[in-house]
């Protein structure tokens, strides 16, 4: 999906009214979170997503990286202060 749905003018309408309703909430994890960024052109204000691509070894590949949670009015995170993975 995700960039296929770009030149699909039906399910391109279908999205792009979607996220901009301001009532709706979408959550892209793993296959969803790139499909997301493929369709950020449709999503207000993901202008600065990534893009995903290919590495060298065309295989998944995963790190240990350090996380700070900021504060944010974000649904998920809004309570938090000052947390850290790994702590």
């Amino acid at each position: 999906m995700g960039e296929v749905d770009l030149y699909n003018a039906r399910a391109r309408d279908q999205f792009a009214g979607f996220f901009a309703r301001r009532d709706t909430f979408a959550l892209g994890i793993c296959n969803g979170c790139q499909m997301m960024a493929a369709l950020k052109e449709l999503i207000p204000g993901a202008g600065a997503w990534p893009r995903f691509g290919k590495n060298t070894s065309e295989q998944f590949e995963a790190r240990l990286i350090t996380v700070e949670v900021v504060p944010s009015p974000s649904i998920f995170f809004g309570g938090w202060r000052a947390a850290g993975c790994p702590s």
